[in-house]
């Protein structure tokens, strides 16, 4: 039987005004007319449901929720009040794994603002859900809202640190503090957590302030395997042996250094101090090979370049290898700004200039050398105290050029020949077939030399002219043998006059 639509429109009107002006009760009341004329109407059973949740029905409500989302599964409003129906029985973790639906479905839909709304919602029934928070962090930033997600950040943090996973709240420590870099809690936050990271490194051995005694190098290292995929835990422990090697170093315990060293590197600490410091300990037991493959690697950075070519260069130099330790110094030298340099470092710097100086003589370049002290002798005479010292440097640069000019013009050969080879016996040329013919002597290229003729005693009596026969001539027979001249076809030109 069809209900009588006049009553039915009457009733929900009447429904609406009491939900607007929260009288619950009327509300029910005036629903449960319209659902009197229809009793499947979508809407007359929604408007029932809602006021029976207000005056705290909770179970009629979240039948008849329930039951309208059959009609509907992706309702998002019957979902939010069987949520919140959930909640207010009790029943928490049914209402979080509603409010988590709810937050998946309208994360689909693109609403953000209502998304953060239902993943709160979760949080505040159940705050130890890292995923929803991370995620709801993650919301949050994106949509803008930094300083909220500065938040959830700091709250992880916290929560991590509970938990001792110090990595994690490290992690999540600094993105709040990223945010926020004035945040006073998150800086005590932080703190808290270095000083726990300083702890847990610290428990395998016996712990004794600052001074480390008592403690080896097995118990760290024991305590680095025991801290897998704990990154912060693990950089801790090692800083910590390295410290306990500087400690051996400065203490003149070369041999333990250097073990701890290693051991070091052997971490996973690959760090140019570390091998700086191993370099200059390989270096004082003289085991020079191994100094350059290590101050090789520290030479890569920036604050432990200039020291590491300079290392270099003196391992190269005890290794034999001049040109080496030459280039070594050189880019050492390169790398000091002159500018810089007053009359208390000069000493070091000419120092330098005269190690790869000396270098060079040794191997045979005087040219660089000379161009080295020349450099040298320039810069010091711009200084007011070191004028005196760099006529000194230029005089060195001077008899160096010299030496090399001169070396030069020896290696040049200036007017020497050097003698050919003789030639084998089955090689050497046959005797003259006329011997009253003097044979020549042996010549350089084909030019004879200018002393056959300087030192043979010639005179002019030995030269002869050949004897030609002398003939009688008779003028007069030479001119009756000359042929008459021709008569000449054409006029003298004096005719023409």
């Amino acid at each position: 039987m069809a209900g009588n639509r006049a009553i039915y429109d009457r009733a929900m009107e009447r429904s609406r005004e009491a939900t607007r002006s929260k009288q619950w009760d009327q509300a029910l009341k005036s629903a449960g007319q319209a659902l009197q004329e229809f009793p499947d109407d979508i809407d007359a059973r929604t408007a029932a449901a809602v006021a029976l949740f207000h005056t705290q029905r909770l179970p009629q409500a979240l039948k008849m929720f329930e039951d309208l989302r059959t009609t509907d599964t992706d309702n998002t409003f019957f979902i939010d009040y069987i949520a919140r129906c959930q909640e207010a029985m009790g029943h928490t973790a049914d209402a979080v794994e509603t409010y988590g639906m709810l937050a998946d479905m309208h994360e689909h839909q693109r609403m953000a603002a209502r998304t953060i709304d239902a993943l709160r919602d979760v949080l505040r029934l159940n705050p130890q859900l890292e995923q929803q928070r991370q995620r709801l962090a993650q919301l949050l930033k994106d949509t803008g809202s930094v300083a909220a997600a500065g938040e959830q950040y700091l709250i992880l943090a916290q929560q991590f640190y509970q938990q001792r996973r110090l990595d994690d709240a490290a992690n999540y420590a600094e993105a709040a503090l990223n945010i926020n870099p004035e945040s006073r809690e998150a800086k005590e936050v932080m703190g808290a957590i270095h000083q726990a990271m300083a702890n847990a490194a610290e428990e395998p051995g016996t712990v004794i302030g600052d001074s480390h005694e008592g403690e080896t190098s097995q118990d760290l290292r024991s305590a680095l395997s025991g801290m897998t995929g704990s990154l912060r835990s693990q950089q801790f422990v090692l800083e910590k042996m390295f410290r306990l090697a500087n400690e051996k170093q400065e203490a003149g315990d070369v041999d333990g250094a250097i073990e701890q060293y290693e051991l070091v590197l052997e971490s996973g600490l690959e760090r140019a101090d570390v091998y700086y410091s191993l370099g200059l300990l390989y270096q004082e037991r003289n085991n020079h090979q191994a100094a350059v493959n290590m101050l090789s690697r520290s030479s890569a950075d920036p604050e432990y370049a200039l020291s590491s070519h300079y290392g270099l260069g003196r391992s190269y130099t005890e290794l034999d290898q001049l040109p080496q330790a030459a280039q070594e110094y050189e880019q050492a030298i390169g790398m000091i700004d002159l500018e810089t340099v007053g009359r208390a470092e000069s000493e070091d710097l000419i120092d330098m200039y005269e190690l790869v100086g000396d270098i060079y003589q040794k191997i045979g370049n005087l040219a660089r050398a000379a161009s080295l002290y020349s450099t040298l002798a320039s810069f010091l005479q711009t200084k007011r105290w070191g004028k005196e010292t760099a006529a000194k440097f230029q005089q060195r640069a001077t008899e160096l050029r010299d030496r090399n000019m001169m070396s030069k013009l020896r290696s040049l050969g200036t007017g020497a020949l050097v003698p050919q080879p003789e030639l084998p016996p089955s090689t050497a040329p046959a005797p003259s077939v006329h011997p009253d013919v003097e044979t020549m002597p042996e010549i350089w290229g084909k030019i004879r030399p200018i002393t056959d003729f300087t030192d043979r005693d010639i005179s002019t009596s030995q030269l002869t002219m050949p004897q030609m026969p002398v003939q009688d001539i008779d003028p007069l027979a030479m001119l009756e043998s000359i042929a008459a001249p021709e008569t000449p076809t054409h006029k003298p030109m004096t005719s023409w006059m």
